[in-house]
């Protein structure tokens, strides 16, 4: 099997559903706008995505990763994103502020 195909394998990349890329377009695009601390869109983010690995556990990694992605791409260090990630899936005090904030 070539390298391309290799990428295309069904069995290697979980599928992401339209609903789920489209709203990590979106936070991504909300992140690389924001000016100044991007930290608070990287938690509203957090909170949106990880719900929907609720919906789509088949996808929780792959959304998972895109996250990460996100927050690395905001200058966050793992550490702290993962931090991050933990409140936003325990629904910390944090989470209620920003639970009620219209979708990206």
């Amino acid at each position: 099997m070539t390298a391309p195909e290799a990428l295309l394998d069904d069995d290697e990349w979980p599928e992401i559903s339209w609903q789920a890329s489209e709203a990590i377009a979106s936070w991504r695009r909300i992140v690389n706008q924001t000016t100044g601390d991007k930290r608070p869109n990287v938690e509203r983010a957090s909170v949106e995505l990880l719900r929907l690995t609720q919906a789509e556990p088949s996808s929780k990694q792959a959304i998972v990763d895109e996250l990460a992605d996100i927050a690395a791409g905001a200058g966050i260090d793992a550490d702290e994103a993962q931090a991050i990630f933990a409140r936003a899936a325990h629904g910390s005090d944090a989470a209620p502020a920003i639970k009620n904030l219209p979708v990206a």
